[in-house]
């Protein structure tokens, strides 16, 4: 018959949980936890209120270009921040005398708030310097990035000049005629040259 198993020959039991796994866990579900916030607060928030930002700011500029010269005052860096609705977070002074204020979304988080969710913008000019160029989320160093901030209507057709307004957009009340066909040059009737 068979005989019984002595006790150092039968299998083991599941050896006990390592507690340093469910610490772990712990921890890298709390990251994971972190991570799934940040992208929350990054699509839901912070893009569009750098959107919103950008629209009010461009608007401002529209309003100041509108009332002309003698009765307009140029953009300065208070009007942005009151449209914005915080101060900078950094500010450079470039050699050019230029200045490029930094408006970050994401506060002074190191290397997100400077590749994620911002605004920047350009003064130019002696004291008070105003504003002549901004955007979002490129480098102001890179000059077919930056959008000058020009009145956003579009200007009227010239007469006369292929149709197209110095935007490139045409109203739609602005008829252009369609292009006609070429005439041919008469043929000579048979009469004499005198």
């Amino acid at each position: 018959m068979s005989q019984p198993v002595p006790p150092a020959e039968q299998p083991a039991s599941a050896p006990p949980a390592k507690k340093g796994s469910t610490v772990r866990l712990s921890i890298m579900l709390g990251i994971l936890g972190i991570l799934i916030l940040a992208l929350g607060y990054d699509y839901l928030l912070a893009k569009p209120a750098m959107d919103a930002a950008q629209v009010r700011l461009q608007k401002l500029v529209d309003e100041r270009h509108k009332q002309g010269v003698g009765e307009g005052k140029p953009v300065v860096s208070a009007d942005v921040q009151q449209t914005i609705g915080f101060a900078p977070t950094k500010t450079e002074k470039k050699q050019d005398e230029t200045t490029v204020e930094w408006y970050c979304w994401w506060g002074p988080v190191p290397y997100i708030n400077m590749n994620r969710r911002y605004l920047w913008v350009r003064y130019e000019g002696r004291d008070p310097q105003h504003v002549s160029t901004f955007a979002c989320e490129n480098s102001p160093d890179d000059p077919s990035a930056s959008v000058a901030p020009t009145v956003s209507e579009p200007m009227p057709a010239v007469p006369g000049g292929g149709g197209q307004g110095h935007s490139g957009n045409t109203p739609k009340d602005v008829q252009t005629p369609p292009d006609e066909p070429a005439k041919e040059p008469a043929a000579p009737t048979g009469g004499t040259n005198e």
